[in-house]
């Protein structure tokens, strides 16, 4: 797979609201491209206070019409799997292994050849590990990945409270104002009918 800076830089975005944030996340990026040994901490690691990039993943059933999602136990939010990607650029493999950690589920297929979405959103001062994280902000980067609902799915219980396969449908009225699913139900389903 190509570098994520050039999937970066080649991304064309859905919409208006997409392409403003792929204009921050190359702002972002451009402004610790000169960091030397520093960028990817700069870039891909929580200790960024300010921001850092991250990687989520879109995982949709072989019909691809329900995505698995998680309740996130701090939020509240219905929301899929994903996390920091600890100093790595390899984002990919870190939303894969999200997908492992907080579903139980492995076997998964990555549907197209790059950057399935990209969103850039605040997120809350919390205290989480024992320490204080002031508001800072996510430049998500995800990835659009298959798995079968037949695959058992396990709670990671100190970041969920439940993890299901959600019909398209059902899932804006358990997320009401999430531009962004509402965003990739739209890509799937024009994937569905392609």
């Amino acid at each position: 797979m190509a570098d994520i800076f050039d999937h970066i830089q080649d991304y064309a975005p859905y919409d208006e609201r997409e392409a403003s944030d792929l204009e921050k996340l190359q702002a972002f990026m451009a402004k610790h491209e000169d960091d030397g040994e520093d960028m990817h901490e700069n870039l891909f690691s929580r200790s960024n206070l300010k921001g850092h990039i991250t990687s989520s993943a879109w995982v949709v059933n072989t019909t691809l019409d329900k995505a698995l999602l998680l309740k996130h136990k701090t939020l509240g939010y219905w929301l899929m799997p994903g996390g920091h990607a600890d100093g790595s650029a390899d984002i990919l493999e870190m939303a894969k292994r999200e997908v492992a950690e907080e579903t139980g589920i492995e076997n998964v297929t990555v549907l197209g050849d790059g950057i399935f979405d990209l969103d850039v959103h605040g997120i809350p001062a919390a205290h989480k590990h024992g320490k204080d994280e002031p508001e800072h902000t996510h430049y998500d980067v995800r990835y659009l990945l298959v798995a079968s609902e037949d695959e058992p799915i396990k709670i990671a219980e100190d970041e969920s409270d439940d993890v299901k396969w959600i019909p398209f449908d059902e899932i804006l009225p358990l997320h009401p104002g999430w531009v962004s699913g509402a965003r990739m139900i739209e890509k799937t389903k024009k994937l569905r009918s392609a």
